[in-house]
């Protein structure tokens, strides 16, 4: 009995051992865990300083690019953009450097070695727009005498030549008048023929007309009346010999996109006998065009980047270089960033200026004169017009000895007359 009791003792102490070691080892796991769990916070915390400070950072440089870029905007702002004469005196002494010229005469005689590709295009009925960066003026006439040279060695007539300068802001006044010149020179129509036409579009269609009998009737080499009857073209004219070429210099220029000219020069451009070489420089250029001119105009696109300066493109528009727009065209250049609602201040000033002899009107005059006409609803709205008037250099002020400041329109009457209030001339 005494040895089963001491047996079962020893049991006894054995598991309550047991059962410290486990106690023991479940507290170290316990504070072994929350060990690791305060370091991985901990480091966890200065990864998330760390990335913070980055972010702060980065914020701070795009801050500082960003008044850097708004500085140099600022800075753009406040200069003066040059004379129209001082601009061209920049670009002719660029070109005067040896090293600008001697490029820009690199890539002319480049591309001048595809003429007989451009040639042979215009053989087989395309006809050619060429596109680039830089002036094609000069491209296009060099390429007008290649063309020469070209039919010269073929043995066959010289092509008669007709450009068009589209860049021109009187092209489309004279359109009509480029064409009676190509009835009379090319066709050898009288005068009287022309004036029966009162469209560009309806004489582009008589021009067609005759250019297809003409140059159908070309084949037969008999010169008896039968190749000249019934054309009523006489036998001198030089349609009868002689194909005829059309030089457009920026046909998407903006005396020319009306839809009138358009469809006058791809109705001549669609004509057997007459090949159109044209040039463009706006980028979106094709959107001219609906998808009957283009099957008209028939184009191939042929890449003529020259990098020379477009002096003479801009030789008649020195008004957006010297900021002053007393011209109709400078007028005209001004009026179309502006809202009807300006305009009618504008004509409501315009008015009373030339009943009263150029002498203004004061700001208050002209509220009243606007409000009687429901032309601006509250004073303050006038204010923003006259200081955007202002900044435009549209309207100028003055201040007579003991009177009010006089507001006025600092145009010429004429231009006032015709443009602002669209009277004729």
């Amino acid at each position: 009995r005494r040895l089963s009791s001491g047996a079962s003792g020893d049991d006894q102490d054995e598991s309550d051992n047991e059962n410290e070691q486990r106690t023991a080892a479940k507290d170290y796991e316990e504070s072994d865990a929350q060990h690791r769990l305060a370091s991985s916070s901990a480091i966890s915390s200065f990864f998330d300083r760390e990335t913070s400070k980055e972010e702060a950072k980065r914020r701070r440089k795009a801050l500082q690019a960003t008044e850097e870029k708004l500085s140099h905007v600022k800075q753009w702002k406040q200069l003066e953009l040059p004379r129209f004469a001082e601009a061209q005196a920049i670009v002719r002494d660029l070109q005067s450097k040896s090293s600008v010229a001697s490029r820009t005469a690199k890539l002319l005689s480049a591309r001048a070695a595809s003429f007989p590709v451009d040639f042979y295009l215009l053989q087989h009925d395309f006809n050619l727009l060429f596109f680039g960066l830089g002036s094609k003026k000069q491209l296009l006439e060099l390429f007008a005498t290649a063309i020469r040279r070209f039919e010269l060695s073929m043995k066959r007539s010289p092509s008669c030549a007709l450009v068009i300068n589209g860049y021109s802001s009187v092209a489309s006044s004279n359109f009509t008048e480029t064409l009676g010149k190509l009835v009379t020179d090319y066709l050898g129509q009288p005068d009287a023929s022309v004036r029966g036409y009162r469209t560009v579009e309806r004489l582009a269609e008589f021009i067609a007309d005759k250019v297809t009998v003409a140059t159908q009737r070309r084949a037969i080499k008999d010169s008896n009346a039968a190749k000249f009857a019934g054309s009523g073209l006489p036998r001198s004219a030089p349609v009868w010999e002689r194909d005829l070429l059309i030089l457009v210099h920026n046909i998407d220029g903006e005396s020319i996109r009306s839809r009138a000219v358009q469809n006058a020069l791809a109705t001549l451009a669609a004509t057997r006998g007459i090949r159109l070489v044209a040039s463009v420089d706006h980028v979106h250029s094709p959107l001219l065009w609906d998808h009957v001119q283009s099957a008209k105009f028939n184009f191939c696109f042929r890449q003529a980047t020259t990098l020379q300066p477009y002096l003479i493109e801009s030789s008649d528009k020195p008004e957006q270089f010297a900021l002053k727009h007393s011209s109709a065209a400078g007028a005209k250049f001004v009026l179309r960033s502006l809202t009807n609602n300006h305009k009618e201040v504008l004509q409501v000033l315009a008015r009373h200026q030339l009943d009263k002899n150029r002498l203004g009107m004061t700001q208050n005059e002209l509220y009243e004169a606007c409000s009687q006409n429901m032309v601006v609803s509250s004073r303050a709205a006038l204010v923003r017009l006259l200081v955007e008037f202002k900044d435009h250099k549209i309207v100028a002020s003055r201040r007579p000895a003991n009177r009010q400041e006089t507001l006025f329109i600092a145009w010429e009457p004429k231009v006032i007359r015709t443009v602002l209030l669209g009277e004729s001339s």
